[in-house]
């Protein structure tokens, strides 16, 4: 196993362990080692020896222990469907620790990592069943990234309020603006952005900007999106940064309804 230790850098501890028994299962008979000099920096490294069994006793690791996330979903609209409920990574899009699926609105119970800040809550009508749905068109509602301790409980989420959202922030750049370069900002529902799909959810462009230039966008559907940010040199790339184009993305942001997400920055890096 290669296991986090999280002291002020991205480190790993190394175990190994024989399966002795070749039934493909860690067992705790399974004699366990350790690398000696534990844990090792996330760096190019070769040479890493592991003792099997080790020295010293080692006591085998255990997973993260979950709590429960508990609260109802509401939904005054609601005819037919079902309701999708995810205890999901930061955003929509990250590692789902479980869900559920309601018939109808009501009381839902999830479990997820305990003692973490990265938790997002959320649900979402799949209002024909099949198991597909669009968190930017469906109703939808979330709450976090939230702290769960040893669990949380009266999690209200309402698919009725969908209500749109608002983002503002700064774009920094530390380089000459000459007469004819063009700012580009834009919110972004998928960070790897392809103009023959469509606008983005928001799209701005200011000619001979200065700098910090100050950005407002409103009436963004609720959703993930990215904020990105380019300087086209020229002008002459309306459709995205070219090579001698300083640009920044930063995200994911979810956006619930009715929010508004302010003090975001985005740092355009020195001219290539």
């Amino acid at each position: 196993w290669g296991l986090d230790q999280h002291c002020g850098t991205h480190t790993r501890a190394f175990l190994g362990y024989l399966d002795g028994d070749g039934n493909g299962f860690f067992e705790l008979c399974d004699p366990i080692g350790q690398a000696d000099n534990n844990p090792y920096a996330m760096i190019d490294t070769t040479g890493i020896q592991i003792d099997i069994p080790s020295e010293e006793t080692i006591a085998p690791p255990s997973p993260t222990p979950y709590v429960p996330l508990t609260g109802t979903v509401t939904y005054g609209a609601f005819t037919t469907g079902d309701i999708i409920v995810k205890a999901s990574h930061v955003t929509v899009d990250g590692y789902v620790f479980s869900q559920a699926t309601l018939a109808a609105p009501g009381a839902f119970s999830l479990i997820a990592p305990a003692d973490t800040d990265d938790v997002l809550v959320w649900a979402v009508l799949d209002a024909d069943g099949d198991g597909l749905y669009n968190v930017s068109v469906d109703p939808f509602a979330a709450d976090g990234p939230m702290n769960t301790g040893t669990g949380v409980s009266g999690i209200l989420l309402d698919l009725g309020d969908v209500e749109s959202g608002t983002f503002a922030g700064v774009v920094n750049f530390d380089g000459a603006v000459a007469p004819g370069d063009e700012l580009h900002v834009g919110v972004f529902d998928n960070p790897e952005y392809d103009a023959s799909e469509g606008p983005p959810a928001g799209f701005l462009v200011v000619p001979n900007p200065t700098f910090p230039y100050e950005f407002d966008f409103a009436d963004i559907a609720p959703g993930t999106y990215w904020i990105g940010s380019y300087l086209d040199i020229g002008g002459d790339d309306p459709d995205g940064a070219g090579e001698e184009d300083p640009g920044k993305q930063v995200g994911p942001f979810l956006l619930a309804p009715g929010d508004s997400i302010t003090g975001i920055e985005v740092d355009l890096p020195p001219a290539p």
